[in-house]
């Protein structure tokens, strides 16, 4: 019997009319049917996943946003996750004022992070930044901003190194759509310039490579993928 409401509309159908055995019989089969949809969502997520991936080495970024023939968007990014393994230790290489100041410990041995104090340490840790370029230097190079400094100007004061925020402000002073040009190589910059600006302003940049190499030893990143769909 589940299988004669495989295709039945919900909307469609008289639950009133119907007695718990049915009732229970269509729940059963919108229920195997939505596994088998998720089971298959997940084959197609990885292959999005995998070619995006593949697509971020090639170009060296962490961040993609692909759009489907109609009205769908997908996003895979690379997230980060940070672990602490000895906080004294860490207290001693980056000073106890700033770690009490920026480092929560609760009940449970979990440590309550401040955000960018976090994105600071990861990005060090990764060596997720970019100490040559600057923001003028990437805005230049694109030639955006041609005879216009009001409106580099005004992108510069709103980039925060955020992939999607950081889209929206470009291709909108641009007056463009991200389908008439492709700027995720420069927003992947961007987000490293702006991880070192956090790095200069919680670490001491002339001892970098030593501090880097200390903490490397307390406190642990693991980077993974995540894909997001969405109909627009």
């Amino acid at each position: 019997m589940q299988s004669s409401y495989n295709d039945l509309a919900v909307a469609t159908a008289n639950l009133r009319g119907m007695d718990i055995a049915e009732l229970i019989d269509f729940a059963i089969a919108k229920k195997s049917k939505a596994d088998f949809a998720k089971a298959e969502l997940e084959v197609i997520n990885a292959e999005i996943q995998d070619r995006a991936i593949n697509f971020q080495e090639d170009r060296h970024i962490k961040f993609t946003e692909w759009h489907g023939s109609e009205k769908a968007l997908a996003t895979v990014t690379v997230a980060s996750t940070m672990d602490i393994l000895n906080i004294v230790k860490l207290k001693d290489v980056l000073g106890k004022e700033l770690v009490d100041e920026k480092i929560r410990v609760k009940q449970d041995i979990k440590y309550d992070i401040d955000a960018s104090f976090k994105r600071a340490l990861i990005a060090l840790i990764l060596d997720d930044y970019d100490d040559k370029m600057s923001i003028d230097e990437v805005i230049d190079a694109t030639e955006w901003c041609v005879g216009n400094p009001e409106k580099k100007a005004t992108i510069k004061k709103k980039l925060k190194g955020d992939y999607k925020k950081d889209k929206k402000v470009i291709l909108d002073a641009l007056n463009l759509s991200d389908e008439q040009i492709d700027i995720d190589t420069e927003l992947f910059i961007i987000y490293q310039i702006k991880n070192f600006e956090l790095i200069k302003a919680y670490f001491d940049i002339d001892r970098l490579d030593e501090v880097k190499e200390l903490v490397k030893r307390y406190v642990t990143v693991d980077e993974t993928a995540k894909i997001g769909l969405k109909a627009i």
